[in-house]
């Protein structure tokens, strides 16, 4: 059962959600347990920005070439 829902962003826009349960022993995470989760979407966020600007930078290459 999902304890904890953390966005992930990419360009501003809603790219997914990561969920994430309780201990296996059943306790909450903690506070400082969250926002590690936390960052690591804001991770993930910034990691997808990434591969689309390269695979953009590719594509702007593969069309320079195509033009030249």
């Amino acid at each position: 059962m999902p304890f904890l829902a953390v966005p992930i962003f990419s360009h501003a826009a809603l790219d997914g959600i990561a969920f994430y349960g309780s201990h296996v022993n059943g306790t909450d995470l903690d506070s400082d347990e969250i926002a590690l989760l936390e960052d690591l979407g804001v991770a993930a966020g910034a990691a997808l920005d990434r591969l689309e600007a390269q695979a953009l930078r590719r594509e702007v290459e593969r069309l320079r070439k195509s033009l030249a």
